[in-house]
């Protein structure tokens, strides 16, 4: 039921786009290149910084719920094991 494009968004977002792209030709021109590509690599630096933080958290977070869901299916198969085991076990002391 719901529009592939949301207006509402696009309504907030192009006209800081559009502003943005305006203030980037601006410094292009206005800077020096060798200010630009510093400003440049500091942002970039800025941005790897942040998503490493949150792809180390995430992993953490997908670490942690992989051990317990191995923990629980070690339980589960242990005590199949163990079920197994014992009806074995009856097997043989009925067929003696």
């Amino acid at each position: 039921d719901r529009p592939l494009v949301d207006w509402d968004l696009i309504l907030v977002m192009e006209p800081l786009t559009i502003a943005g792209a305006l203030i980037g030709a601006f410094l292009n021109k206005l800077l020096p290149e060798g200010l630009l590509v510093v400003m440049l690599v500091l942002l970039l630096s800025f941005t790897a910084y942040n998503t490493l933080k949150k792809a180390f958290k995430m992993y953490g977070v997908e670490s942690r719920a992989m051990r317990e869901l191995e923990s629980e299916l070690t339980k589960i198969v242990h005590k199949e094991e163990e079920e197994d085991d014992e009806e074995a076990g009856d097997s043989l002391l009925d067929n003696q």
